[in-house]
């Protein structure tokens, strides 16, 4: 249930891509035992990654928004996996300040 933030400058998503899925192939190759899971035998990664760019009109809360939308639809998919939003994805986003926390915060 943890989330960590990794942050990279002057990548094409392909590369954002492939570097993401070493991770996640990286940690499942480990065979961590998950101790609290009967559904999964070993500890894996969901990544959301994405290509942003600054602009006047965009925060810094909307790039981590935009992360953080990839990182919930990897989850939603089916955990273990990479979902990587590229720079059309972040242009054509409407990102802002986050208005409503999560269940669980």
């Amino acid at each position: 249930g943890e989330e960590f933030v990794v942050v990279l400058y002057d990548l094409q998503q392909s590369h954002l891509q492939e570097l993401a899925e070493r991770l996640r192939h990286s940690v499942e190759m480990m065979e961590i035992p998950e101790s609290e899971s009967f559904h999964v035998p070993a500890v894996t990664v969901s990544v959301g990654a994405g290509v942003v760019e600054p602009a006047a009109s965009r925060s810094p809360q909307g790039a981590l928004q935009f992360v953080d939308v990839a990182l919930y639809e990897a989850k939603e998919a089916g955990r273990n996996r990479v979902v990587c939003g590229g720079l059309e994805d972040y242009r054509q986003s409407k990102t802002g300040p986050f208005r409503t926390l999560r269940a669980g915060s």
